[in-house]
């Protein structure tokens, strides 16, 4: 079974500028469209209960599972949901025994830290808007140490692939690299990129001035 962390985050390395921010009303269209693709295709995402607060419609088609300490959560969308409070694993072991696939992590801050430290997410799907913040909700909530290993940047926005020569790429539509030992693997896309043809000296440049995964992830070798 694939657990995939999905989120779009700043440049400065945040989510959401408080726990009410909605994702959709600061991360860019084209964010918007790949989210809503991605999670009718996978059919199955946690979030958290007041991530939950902020969804403002009926996610159709989408088995949504909302991590909360109570044993119901306001549901005015009418979404097809299923209140949790297992530990990560335990709940990811009950999803395989029921034949699922593939699960989203889609936030917020403490869900996306909690699946972290249990080790159990596989990929992490990041999509780089080109927003600052300066203050806000960090993509996690407490420090990690966790490897991860850079797959493919794409291009929301005009639909460039680069593919780094270094890096094994098994599918490169939607499926990476299987995940190695202690290794996570990262797909970063960019949102609202100008530009149609970046060369791969263009990109690389861009990503290794980002210091984004480093300020997000301890452990990460550039």
């Amino acid at each position: 079974m694939k657990v995939t962390l999905i989120a779009a985050v700043t440049i400065d390395g945040f989510i959401a500028r408080d726990d009410v921010h909605l994702s959709t009303r600061w991360t860019s269209k084209e964010d918007t469209r790949f989210f809503r693709r991605l999670s009718a295709k996978v059919g199955h995402m946690v979030v958290g209960s007041k991530t939950f607060k902020t969804f403002d419609r009926k996610m159709a088609g989408r088995k949504i599972y909302v991590y909360s300490h109570k044993q119901t959560v306001e549901n005015s969308s009418e979404n097809d949901i299923e209140v949790v409070s297992a530990s990560p694993k335990k709940f990811i072991t009950d999803l395989e025994s029921r034949g699922v696939a593939e699960v989203l992590i889609c936030g917020g801050s403490s869900i996306y830290t909690l699946f972290m430290k249990a080790g159990v997410v596989d990929r992490l799907l990041l999509t780089q808007e080109s927003t600052i913040f300066g203050a806000g909700v960090p993509l996690f909530s407490e420090p990690l140490k966790t490897k991860v290993s850079l797959d493919i940047i794409h291009n929301l926005s005009d639909h460039v692939f680069y593919r780094p020569s270094n890096i094994r790429i098994d599918f490169i539509w939607c499926v990476f690299s299987l995940p190695i030992e202690n290794c996570i693997h990262v797909e970063m896309i960019m949102a609202n990129c100008s530009g149609s043809s970046w060369n791969s000296v263009e990109i690389m440049q861009y990503v290794r001035s980002l210091e984004l995964l480093r300020a997000l992830i301890c452990g990460w070798n550039a």
